[in-house]
């Protein structure tokens, strides 16, 4: 059986999420969830790549195990044209470097999918939490930037930062690198190119930043985080224009948690960016005994309510 070998930045990918590539010129999925979409003619699909960890991989919209072998993974379908789905949870990874059909047979490039795009801190991160069942639910293709402890304003938020960063990063700053912060220094910026554009992006942040007492609001505090979460969307505007943002309240709110975030809002819109404020502070999602972390079955119940809302919202 001969087999014809398309490197992967000549094959027609469908990129969802943080994708780049390193000095071997792999392709390396990044962050909290990535997602990739091929498609196929004829019955085998051979995968050249670096894998850690589990990855999710679906044929024709069913969930499969394929056959991994020395890096090489192996798809097998009956004799057609094929759809084959690939999801990168963190921390896994993956690291693409070709991929194979037989001689006759080539690659395709699937029509576009309705795309979710999730920025968060550890609710969003967590897995399976609510941003990766909102995206199964809707059916769409999702990704997910998100990391434990971190604020939208740099400086603030939890995590230990790492030892030669003086400053804690942010959001605002993580954002628009391939890197975890823990990952770091140096992180390294990452293109938008061949990335998909989202239809949506949620944005659930404020959490983790310095909002939690009348100190914190005397400081200025709310206009800092109103100031910084408008330039923040309107720098990935500039990448994504046709997207429309959902601004989701906290959960808990200590002191004025949720009055930076409505003034955020409120500020993004002024600026004339298509938003809507997700009221998830009225859903009554149960929280668990740390106070800020939903439940099991809260974070259930998160999705169910942003998956109805986002349904209302396109008309499903």
């Amino acid at each position: 059986m001969e087999i014809k070998w398309i490197h992967q930045s000549e094959a027609p990918l469908r990129l969802y999420g943080v994708w780049g590539e390193n000095q071997k010129q792999e392709l390396v999925s990044y962050w909290a969830a990535a997602q990739l979409e091929i498609g196929f003619t004829g019955s085998i699909l051979l995968i050249d790549a670096g894998i850690q960890g589990d990855i999710q991989v679906s044929l024709d919209g069913e969930r499969t195990q394929p056959v991994i072998c020395y890096g090489m993974m192996n798809i097998k379908a009956a004799p057609g044209s094929h759809s084959l789905h690939i999801t990168v949870h963190s921390p896994s990874r993956l690291a693409l470097r070709a991929m194979g059909v037989e001689g006759t047979e080539q690659l395709l490039e699937l029509p576009k999918r309705p795309y979710i795009h999730f920025i968060g801190d550890s609710i969003t991160h967590n897995y399976p939490g609510f941003s990766y069942r909102t995206g199964e639910a809707l059916g769409c293709a999702y990704s997910i930037v998100a990391y434990c402890g971190i604020s939208l304003v740099d400086g603030w938020g939890w995590y230990e930062p790492p030892k030669d960063v003086k400053e804690r990063p942010g959001m605002e700053s993580m954002y628009f690198r391939r890197e975890f912060p823990h990952e770091g220094p140096p992180y390294t910026e990452y293109s938008f190119s061949r990335l998909q554009h989202p239809d949506w992006i949620v944005q659930f942040l404020g959490t983790n930043d310095y909002l939690n007492n009348e100190a914190h609001r005397r400081s200025g505090h709310i206009e800092r985080y109103a100031e910084h979460a408008q330039c923040f969307v309107q720098k990935i505007t500039k990448h994504f224009p046709h997207a429309h943002w959902f601004i989701m309240k906290a959960l808990t709110d200590r002191c004025c948690r949720n009055e930076a975030i409505v003034s955020a809002f409120e500020r993004i819109c002024a600026s004339g960016i298509s938003a809507e404020l997700i009221p998830a502070d009225t859903w009554e999602v149960g929280i668990s005994k740390d106070g800020t972390h939903p439940t099991p079955r809260g974070y259930e119940r998160l999705s169910e309510r942003l998956v109805q809302y986002l349904r209302a919202h396109n008309g499903q």
